[in-house]
C-alpha cells in the first residue's frame, strides 16, 4: 500500500536525524553529544585563569626593580634603550588588543607593565641627567603614540604591521642589555624577581594565545621570542650574581 504524505515526511526527517547522529558518534569516538563548546572547555577556563593571574602579577612585575633603583639611588648596569623600546612595544601591544577588541585577559598586562616601565625611565633620568627637555619630549611622544594607536581609527592592516614591529622592538631592546651584561661581567641593578615574573608570564601567554587567539600567529611569535630573551636575562642575572658572590 502507498504511504501517506505525512508518513513520507516523517521517514525523511527520521533518516536525516539518524545520519547526523551517526556522524556525531564517529567524530566523538562513538559517544554522542560528547563535544563540548569551546567556551566551556577546560583549556578555555585554564587559559582565562592564567590570563587574570598574569594581570595580577603585572600589577607589580617591575616594582622590585623600581624599589632596587630607589634604594641604591643608582641605575648602574640598566640599559635605557631596553626600557624605552620595551615601553614602545608594550604601548603597541596594548593598543593592538584594545583596538581589535580582544579579551582583556589576553593583553591587559601590557598596560600595567607600560606604566611601570615609564616609572623606571623617569628614575633613570632623575638619577642621571635630571628631568629635562629630552624626558618631556619622550613623554609627550609616547602619550601621542598611545592616543593614536588606541583610538580605533587605524586600519587593521596597519595595526598588524605595528604588531610585527613590536616583535622587532622587543628583540632589539633585550640585545643591548644582554651584550652589556656579557661585556661587563655584571648585571648592576637589574632585579631577578622582575625578569623571572616576565619569563613566567611569557610562558603562560604562549598557552593563552594558543587557546584563545588561535589565529593570531603574530602574538604567538612575540611571546615565544619574549620567552627566549627573558630566559637569557634570567640566566645572566643568576650566573653573574653567583660569580660576584663567589
Amino acid at each position: 500500500s502507498t504511504q501517506s504524505t505525512g508518513e513520507k515526511e516523517f521517514n525523511k526527517t527520521f533518516s536525516f536525524c539518524s545520519v547526523n547522529m551517526e556522524k556525531t558518534r564517529n567524530k566523538s569516538h562513538g559517544k554522542p553529544n560528547s563535544s563540548v563548546p569551546p567556551s566551556f572547555s577546560l583549556s578555555y577556563w585554564v587559559s582565562k585563569a592564567l590570563g587574570y593571574a598574569i594581570l595580577l602579577g603585572a600589577l607589580a612585575v617591575k616594582v622590585p626593580q623600581i624599589i632596587k633603583i630607589v634604594q641604591a639611588h643608582s641605575v648602574e648596569g640598566i640599559s635605557f634603550v631596553m626600557f624605552l623600546l620595551d615601553l614602545m612595544g608594550y604601548i603597541i601591544n596594548f593598543s593592538y588588543g584594545f583596538a581589535l577588541r580582544q579579551p582583556f585577559s589576553t593583553y591587559g598586562e601590557n598596560f600595567f607593565i607600560m606604566v611601570q616601565n615609564f616609572i623606571v625611565i623617569y628614575l633613570m633620568y632623575d638619577y642621571t641627567s635630571g628631568i629635562n627637555n629630552e624626558f618631556m619630549f619622550i613623554t609627550s611622544t609616547l602619550v601621542v603614540l598611545l592616543t593614536i594607536l588606541a583610538s580605533d581609527k587605524l586600519p587593521h592592516y596597519v595595526l598588524r604591521a605595528l604588531k610585527a614591529l613590536s616583535i622587532l622592538l622587543f628583540i632589539v631592546s633585550k640585545i643591548p642589555q644582554i651584550l652589556q651584561n656579557y661585556q661587563s661581567g655584571s648585571v648592576g641593578q637589574l632585579d631577578l624577581i622582575g625578569f623571572v615574573l616576565n619569563l613566567g608570564g611569557s610562558l603562560a601567554r604562549i598557552f593563552t594565545t594558543l587557546t584563545e587567539l588561535k589565529g593570531d600567529k603574530l602574538t604567538l611569535v612575540s611571546f615565544v621570542i619574549s620567552t627566549v630573551l627573558n630566559g637569557i636575562l634570567v640566566f645572566q642575572i643568576l650566573y653573574y650574581g653567583h660569580i660576584l658572590k663567589a
